[in-house]
């Protein structure tokens, strides 16, 4: 006996698999779209870093910046954003994969950053934010010392 597995929870013998049965699992699939937790996106980020600054990507297909939030409370670092449904009655979707929601992100921001430095920009879908590095904490760079 061979076991198809086709989503966590679901196990079907493959010679019980027919056609409506995996019509049945591709509508519970798809169907997660109009689900509450559906309406939450998870939005991939990459930190770097550097000598001078610590970068965050955060990538945002879809998002304009005026629909992005970045507030600084103390040290916290708080992204969030909103991407409302476009509603056109001329347009037949036959799939859709690319659904409206809202995110949150929040980052703890290390003390060597200047918070009042703070920049961000929005380009190709991906959110950009520079988080310099205070002078006075940068790493000082090598030198010798002449001995007198």
């Amino acid at each position: 006996m061979t076991v198809v597995r086709c989503a966590p929870g679901y196990a079907y013998r493959k010679s019980e698999m027919s056609m409506s049965t995996l019509s049945d699992l591709m509508n519970e699939f798809f169907g997660m779209e109009s689900s509450p937790a559906a309406s939450h996106i998870q939005p991939r980020v990459n930190i770097l870093e550097n000598k001078d600054a610590f970068n965050i990507q955060m990538a945002l297909p879809g998002f304009n910046k005026e629909d992005i939030s970045i507030d600084l409370n103390e040290n916290v670092l708080k992204i969030s954003g909103r991407k409302n449904a476009e509603e056109s009655k001329e347009i037949q979707y036959w799939r859709k994969e690319f659904l409206p929601g809202e995110f949150e992100k929040q980052f703890i921001v290390p003390e060597s950053v200047d918070t009042e430095k703070i920049s961000g920009s929005m380009e190709r879908g991906v959110l950009n934010l520079l988080l310099p590095k205070r002078e006075e904490l940068k790493p000082q760079q090598a030198r010798s010392i002449q001995i007198s």
